[in-house]
């Protein structure tokens, strides 16, 4: 008997899988606009907000539930380090079909309540968001 206990309980524990979802909040938002030379043309500063953003690893998606939600497709995954903090780039396909770059930058320095940043770069259009925790 306590062997099948054991064995029904390994079993368990065996197919059991940790999903890797992440939750932020933003809760600053900036767009950028960029000419054919690369100079920034916006004039925008940042903006307060309040909008869910969640990655899921295992969905490879990032949803963004703003006014107007954004669900992109996660094609590829690359993770830079540095003495601030890591960078993961995701390149990826919005819900419109747009390819763009998705790059979060997790700042070293958990102490604020500014964690890092989500940039969704479509090349001559950037949308910088500044993330918190959703504790």
């Amino acid at each position: 008997m306590k062997y099948l206990l054991f064995i029904t309980i390994l079993l368990f524990s065996l197919t059991t899988t940790y999903s890797q979802i992440y939750k932020f909040r933003a809760f600053e938002t900036k767009a950028a606009f960029y000419n054919e030379k690369g100079k920034d043309i916006s004039s925008n500063e940042w903006q307060k907000t309040n909008i869910l953003i969640v990655v899921d690893s295992d969905k490879e998606k990032i949803s963004i539930y703003a006014k107007k939600e954004v669900y992109i497709d996660i094609l590829t995954v690359s993770v830079t380090h540095d003495a601030d903090g890591d960078y993961v780039t995701y390149k990826g396909v919005d819900d419109g079909g747009v390819k763009m770059n998705a790059v979060y930058y997790m700042f070293k320095d958990k102490s604020t309540m500014h964690i890092g940043n989500l940039v969704l770069d479509y090349g001559s259009y950037v949308l910088a968001y500044r993330l918190k925790n959703t504790d």
